[in-house]
């Protein structure tokens, strides 16, 4: 499906044209052609391009059709959920006002607020967080961490209050000398 090229003059583009409303400009492979709007397998099937081998069932039909149509979704999708198993580990301050993080859902707000997650990842394991919660309160979290400056923030308060006194005592004993 990703090495047969069909033109714009074959059956099967005029077909897809017909059902999806968009023409074929130039060439495409099989698996642009069943990415289309309303573009199904038995289309390649009826004009004879159809995969050769063993004959597909009707679930495994669909599936090809389905995997095509949505790997971009499915690989964006993997790819956020990559990027939030890595910041599970990233601390939230004990302090921290779930009501000022933004667009977060009343009952995710609630449920937080109850449970005090000292992780990203234990507040994603709570019931009734949904991802979508989670990724407010990144946001919420980085942007606190901008605004603080260079605090990453992974630190809670306490530890940033603790950085905050060293690098004072430091630069008074730089001083002092």
């Amino acid at each position: 499906l990703g090495k047969t090229r069909v033109t714009g003059e074959s059956s099967l583009a005029r077909a897809l044209a017909a059902v999806s409303g968009q023409g074929v400009p130039g060439s495409l492979t099989l698996g642009e052609a069943l990415r289309r709007p309303h573009a199904s397998y038995g289309m390649l099937e009826e004009h004879g391009l159809a995969a050769s081998g063993p004959e597909l069932s009707e679930v495994e039909k669909e599936n090809v059709e389905i995997r095509l149509k949505y790997e971009g979704f499915i690989r964006n999708a993997q790819r956020q959920m990559e990027a939030n198993r890595a910041r599970h580990s990233q601390e939230i301050p004990a302090d921290l006002d779930y009501s000022a993080v933004t667009n977060l859902s009343f009952e995710a707000r609630e449920k937080m607020e109850a449970v005090r997650p000292s992780t990203v990842g234990q507040a994603s394991r709570i019931g009734g967080v949904r991802p979508t919660d989670i990724n407010c309160l990144l946001i919420f979290l980085e942007a606190e961490r901008r605004k603080a400056g260079t605090q990453p923030a992974r630190l809670s308060k306490k530890q940033q209050r603790k950085q905050m006194i060293s690098k004072e005592l430091a630069s008074k004993r730089v001083t002092q000398s």
